[in-house]
């Protein structure tokens, strides 16, 4: 079975999800929708500002390029 199709490989990027989106996803028919591709991401979450004065880094959103580096 390829990696893609394995659910161990997109458990951290859906938990990353399911926390951000607990209230939509529980309704019924709820879903989110994102895209992981070859070049990037872009999944529906907030993302924290980083402090004044400096530009956003890896480290402030560490756990989600960690979630979809797996996959």
């Amino acid at each position: 079975m390829s990696a893609l199709h394995d659910f161990a490989v997109w458990a951290p990027v859906l938990r990353l999800l399911r926390t951000a989106h607990a209230e939509r996803l529980a309704a019924p028919g709820g879903q989110v929708a994102g895209l992981v591709g070859l070049f990037g991401w872009s999944l529906p979450l907030d993302r924290p500002a980083p402090p004044p004065g400096r530009v956003a880094q890896v480290e402030d959103v560490q756990e989600e390029f960690d979630a979809v580096r797996g996959v």
